[in-house]
């Protein structure tokens, strides 16, 4: 059932009941107020009651002239105050319901009239204006009513009940007529249901068309979009308001001025609206859509609404593109294909063929569909197609394909491909064949060309191959076709690698001219011949020189066909020629040179050329030397004759002489030295190249230097005389100071007295030991330190060292470990007093840089060989350490780490100096590593002589320690 028709009837059922419910009170209150009317012949009332007549008086007409013109006449009946014994509260009560009832009658139509103006959807039947109207008349009925109590128009009063009975029975009587019709009407459950049945088939079918439903207020410009409407149009689900712009701007914008036109023509026509669009997606996908819909007009006939339907259908469009674009390609490739195409009956006529073919067999469209193909097949070929054919036909074989010959309309032989397949009907029967026919004639015509070119080319190639220069062919174009071993030996590439390459491009490399290069292809294009010299490069890049030749081949008709091109390698020649130019060029720079003097003489000593710092140094002119004026031999001492016959001679037998140094006689007769060094030039020939070199301030300098190596070892021998001397001298007397100290100390002395002595004998202690240090260092330095190398075993000696350290150790109340790699248990061979002197030194700076912890010591062995072992010392403390930027200053002599240092612990700056020498002197090598704050270790490490195992086992951990 249509929505509108079931509104229709519900709008009925309504108004039906409103009637009933409201004509049965309306009667009522009717015949109520006719009770409660008095007559028209009662009399007037006196003292507040009404008096009646005693006889029933005879009634009258008054007539519709005297009934209107008194129609609001008061004066013929009494208030209702006064007619009758009235209360107040019982009065009071009749004239409120009256008003009430009154004000519910008029209430009730107003209410209606406010609803259907809401409701523009519902129908709206007469009947209501009458039913209006009875409720307006009973209303007023009881308004007068309740009037009557101060204003006694009974006529209006009953004017108006008349008026009220009258549009009652018409109501009564238009019930009547609708009741039947009421009756048949189902209920609003069954309409219900049947309208959720309806609804959800219409949804089914929606769905199951992908029919989205849009609506469009005409008035409001809102759309109205159900779900499937809102994906078609990729709108978010929660977006509310939709206007006809968001539909506009999804459009494409090639559809949009079409849409809106077909739009704007369906709302001013009232025609049906019908179109196809594209909508592009956020994610800008194209979809197309096909709408429909019409115009709504409300009741004067203005277009309200438009509704309507959409669907999406972009997989049938683009199936449909697909299919369209396959038919395109389809055709464009059957039209155009260079080649003949055919579709062929199953008894050989021509049924449809493309242009290709036609134009193969030079038969026009119709002439063609009037032969069948075995009448233009060549005799000779047509038994072995027949064969295949009827193969094909009897389902042997899908396909074949077949060289064959065609004649043309002019009879002439045409030698095609030809491949054919069978098409059958759904039964299996022979629908057509398809003739794929490619013109091979030109490459058979090619073929035979080219077999007779590869006849000429392989005897051509035979010569070539047989020449020990390097030889290339190459086609018209300039693209290789072959080489021969020659060329491979060359470069280093084969015929594949360079096969299809051009002439020019096999000229490559850094050093390649380019204009050369370029030369070579402007000939080739030119079909020109060219010869030209070339730098090239081989595989691995070594450089190699070319004479280079290319020469065109023409046939009989000056087609060219090929070119040649030979390859002499040349390098040896230009490298020869590149060295004579470099020597000339160096030659001539040497002769420019006025550093060096360089003449070219012969055996007997003439000079024939001469630079000019060769005249400067034998004093000579230019002149002199065109006169010839200049003889080597002439020049030289008589003492030095002797030795230029043995560098002659030295230079006869292996063509050069080692410099010398000598003197020539200048041309003021001064003797000047020089340095000669001879060249034989040509051992053919007597000329020899000499370089002389002016030894003049060499010789000034040597005499200097001789005179200052003199007096600094002459002082030297007496700075180490006199500090031998000198320490010597004063280690005698000093000597018996800390002899007499020690023999003081022995004495009863006090306290006081005690330290006086100590600090004596520690302070001569101290000099003594200064005393030494210099004493060796001078000796180290004056190079006559020697070693005394004899047999010591290395643990005693370590322990020995370590017990005269152990005093010093415990007046700090440090820690003296020491331990011993058992591998370093040896007699060994060295110097184990000046081992033993490194020792102390490194232990006793250690011990005076250390106030806390301890300084440990340790001897291993790092490499050991069958006669020699190298073994490493360890001198570590937990002193106040080294910064690292201060390192480098701990083995300069006379130097410590700072002036603190000096004033705090003492010292010279000697120990480490005189350490570093003497292990560098035992073979070894010295270092530190330390850091401030965190303590240092010494480390040496000296190779020694293996002597003897040492037998005795001793622990590995000194008792000393602690």
């Amino acid at each position: 059932m249509r929505p509108d028709t079931v509104l229709k009837v519900r709008a009925r059922k309504l108004w039906i009941l409103c009637l009933l419910c409201a004509l049965l009170p309306g009667m009522m209150a009717s015949a109520i107020a006719a009770e409660t009317t008095p007559p028209a012949t009662a009399k007037s009332c006196s003292g507040g009651h009404c008096a009646q007549a005693a006889a029933k008086p005879e009634l009258q007409a008054e007539g519709p002239v005297t009934f209107f013109s008194k129609l609001f006449d008061t004066n013929d009946y009494p208030q209702r105050w006064y007619c009758g014994t009235w209360s107040s509260d019982v009065g009071w009560l009749h004239i409120l319901s009256d008003i009430a009832i009154f004000g519910a009658y008029f209430s009730i139509p107003v209410m209606l009239l406010y609803f259907l103006l809401q409701r523009k959807d519902l129908p709206f039947p007469r009947i209501i204006w009458l039913f209006a109207a009875f409720i307006l008349f009973c209303g007023f009925g009881h308004l007068i009513e309740a009037g009557i109590f101060w204003w006694p128009v009974y006529r209006f009063s009953g004017l108006i009940k008349a008026s009220t009975a009258i549009v009652s029975w018409i109501t009564v009587f238009v019930l009547i007529r609708l009741i039947p019709e009421a009756l048949k009407l189902p209920s609003a459950a069954l309409l219900g249901t049947k309208l959720q049945e309806s609804q959800e088939r219409l949804d089914y079918a929606l769905e199951a068309g992908q029919i989205g439903v849009w609506e469009l207020d005409l008035k409001t410009n809102l759309l109205n979009w159900d779900r499937r409407t809102r994906e078609m149009f990729d709108v978010h689900p929660e977006q509310t308001e939709l206007h006809f712009e968001d539909f506009s701007k999804r459009l494409h914008p090639a559809d949009r001025e079409r849409v809106e036109t077909c739009f704007n023509h369906s709302v001013d026509t009232g025609t049906p609206y019908s179109c196809e669009y594209r909508v592009i997606y956020r994610d800008g996908s194209v979809h197309y859509i096909y709408a429909q819909g019409h115009a709504v007009f409300d009741e004067i006939g203005e277009p309200k609404l438009f509704v309507g339907v959409c669907h999406d259908f972009t997989e049938q469009q683009i199936q449909k593109n697909a299919l369209s674009e396959s038919e395109q390609n389809y055709r464009s490739t059957f039209e155009q294909v260079a080649m003949g195409i055919a579709h062929v009956s199953p008894d050989g006529r021509w049924l449809q063929f493309n242009q290709g073919l036609c134009d193969l067999l030079g038969y026009t469209d119709q002439e063609l569909l009037n032969q069948n193909w075995q009448d233009l097949t060549h005799p000779d070929d047509l038994e072995a197609d027949l064969v295949q054919v009827s193969k094909l036909l009897a389902g042997e074989i899908d396909s074949y394909s077949v060289e064959k010959r065609y004649l043309t309309q002019d009879q002439a032989v045409v030698s095609t491909n030809m491949t054919v397949s069978l098409v059958r009907l759904p039964t299996g029967e022979p629908r057509h064949f398809i003739f794929l026919i490619e013109n091979i004639q030109g490459r058979k015509e090619a073929e035979k060309a080219l077999q007779m070119y590869h006849q000429k080319v392989k005897k051509l190639s035979l010569v070539a191959s047989k020449t020990k220069h390097s030889v290339i062919i190459s086609d018209a174009q300039g693209y290789i076709e072959w080489v021969n071993d020659a060329f491979t030996s060359l470069s280093g590439y084969t015929l594949n690698e360079v096969m299809e390459q051009h002439l020019c491009d096999i000229l490559r490399g850094p050093e390649a001219n380019s204009d050369t290069i370029t030369s070579i292809r402007n000939s080739l294009q030119k079909k020109e011949s060219i010869a030209t010299e070339i730098v090239n490069y081989d595989r691995e890049g070594r450089e190699y020189w070319i004479e280079l030749k290319i020469d065109p081949v023409l046939d009989d008709d000056d087609i060219l066909l090929n070119f040649i091109a030979t390859q002499v390698d040349v390098t040896a020649r230009k490298q020869s020629e590149f060295a004579l130019r470099m020597a000339n060029s160096q030659f001539s720079k040497l002769r420019q040179a006025d550093i060096l003097g360089i003449m070219t003489c012969r055996f007997d000593g003439s000079v024939e050329q001469a630079n000019d710092e060769l005249l400067r140094i034998l004093g000579y002119t230019a002149d002199d030397l065109e006169a010839g004026l200049i003889n080597c031999q002439e020049l030289t001492p008589t003492e030095w004759q002797q030795r230029d016959q043995e560098v002659l001679q030295e230079m006869l037998e292996t063509g050069a002489a080692k410099p010398i140094e000598k003197e020539y006689y200048r041309k003021d007769g001064s003797r000047v030295p020089v340095v000669l060094g001879m060249t034989r030039l040509d051992e053919a020939e007597d000329l020899c190249l000499c370089f002389v070199l002016d030894a003049t301030a060499q010789k000034e300098t040597e005499e200097k230097l001789k005179d200052a190596k003199q007096a600094a070892e002459e002082a030297s021998r007496a700075k180490s005389d006199f500090l031998a001397n000198m320490s010597h001298e004063l280690r005698t007397p000093l000597n018996g100071v800390i002899g007499m100290t020690e023999l003081l100390a022995g004495t009863n002395l006090n306290r006081q007295q005690q330290d006086f002595v100590d600090a004596c004998r520690n302070s001569g202690e101290s000099l003594l030991g200064l005393i030494n240090d210099i004493l060796d260092f001078s000796k180290i330095e004056a190079g006559k330190l020697d070693l005394d190398l004899h047999q010591f075993d290395v643990e005693k000696l370590l322990m020995d060292t370590m017990s005269t350290m152990v005093w010093r150790a415990a007046e700090k109340d440090l820690e003296l470990p020491c331990s011993i790699d058992p591998a370093t248990r040896l007699i060994l061979k060295g110097d184990s007093y000046r081992l033993r002197q490194v020792l102390v030194n490194l232990v006793g700076n250690a011990i005076k840089f250390t106030e806390t912890g301890e300084v440990s010591v340790r001897a291993e062995a790092i490499e050991q060989e069958t006669e020699q072992i190298t073994i490493r010392f360890t001198v570590s403390d937990t002193g106040i350490g080294i910064s690292e930027d201060k390192l480098d200053r701990l083995f300069q002599s006379f130097t410590q780490v700072d002036a603190s240092t000096t004033r705090n612990y003492g010292g010279s700056g000697l120990g480490l100096v005189i350490s570093r020498n003497l292990v560098e002197l035992m073979g070894g090598s010295i270092g530190i590593e330390s850091q401030a704050g965190a303590g240092s270790t010494f480390w040496f490490e000296i190779p020694f002589e293996i002597i003897s195992p040492n037998s005795v086992a001793l622990p590995i951990r000194s008792p000393l320690a602690g």
